[in-house]
Parts: C-alpha cells; sequence; structure tokens
C-alpha cells in the first residue's frame, strides 16, 4: 500500500527533551493482537525476526511502535524493559489465553512500557518516512535515528 508522495505531511513538532531515542522499531499488529500485547505489556515477534530484535531492539533507547495492518494506523510510543528473548516463556510474558499456533510463531517476547500515548494516527501522515518494500504492502520494521525523530513528529500531539 504505496502512499503518494503528495499525502498530507504533519507539521514536525519538537520532542520532549526527556526521551531520547537511538532508533526504532516498529512491531506489526492487527486489532486482535494490538489488544493482547498492550494488555500484556509484552511485544511478540516470529522467531525469524530474532537477529533484528537483539540488534536493534535496546532497553529504555528504542522508541517501539505499534502499526495496526487492520487500520492502518501507527501508534506508541513503548520502550523496551528489557533486552528481547528468544525461545523462553518469561515471567512477564504469559497471555490469559494463547493458540498453539501464536506459540508456534512468536518466539521472540519484548517486555514494554508505554511512555507516552497518543491517539493512532492514519498512514497517510506518516507514509511518506517509511522505507516501503518493493511490493509496496509492507515497510522495513527498523528505523534509524532521523527517520525515528520524523516519524515521532509527525504521530505525535500538536
Amino acid at each position: 500500500h504505496q502512499v503518494s508522495t503528495n499525502a498530507f505531511r504533519a507539521t514536525p513538532r519538537a520532542f520532549p527533551k526527556a526521551h531520547k531515542f537511538s532508533n526504532g522499531m516498529v512491531f506489526m499488529v492487527d486489532n486482535i493482537t494490538r489488544a493482547e500485547y498492550l494488555a500484556q505489556r509484552c511485544f511478540k515477534l516470529p522467531e525469524t525476526q530474532w537477529n533484528r530484535a537483539e540488534n536493534n531492539c535496546i532497553p529504555n533507547s528504542t522508541a517501539i511502535l505499534l502499526y495496526n495492518t487492520s487500520t492502518c494506523e501507527m501508534e506508541g510510543v513503548h520502550i523496551a524493559t528489557q533486552a528481547p528473548v528468544l525461545n523462553e516463556r518469561p515471567d512477564w510474558c504469559h497471555p490469559a489465553t494463547e493458540s498453539p499456533k501464536e506459540s508456534s510463531q512468536m518466539s521472540v517476547c519484548v517486555a514494554i512500557q508505554t511512555v507516552m500515548s497518543w491517539p493512532p494516527v492514519r498512514l497517510e501522515r506518516f507514509g511518506h518516512l517509511l522505507q516501503w518494500h518493493s511490493n509496496g504492502s509492507s515497510f522495513d520494521v527498523v528505523l534509524n535515528c532521523q527517520t525515528t525523530k520524523e516519524l515521532l513528529a509527525c504521530i505525535g500531539p500538536c
């Protein structure tokens, strides 16, 4: 889902100085997983994403955002409270219910803390900042420092 370069672009705003992020990561969710992840305060990734999580999800430094594929909206901001874990069921990441399919596919766990709650923002407002894959239907989920700063300025409150 490619966004036109003529799409509405938010006016950048200064980001609170108390939060200095080294980079960013976007976790893809749908309406169901969004509610589960936020309730558990644990975001999950497939095992195939372990290297990305291990190398890019820095506790108390990486801005973590949720992109809801059901609504095409971005929200956040969260931070990891500790390093991601692989193929473990840590005490802080026990869901009330979990299907066998999810259990086998989601084996990277990231404990999170919400540092800013902003209303969800539509794709048209920030899509121009993302590195889209050649198929145009998805984007790179790891963001460098500059892209993270620009994205947070677009999705943050006015």
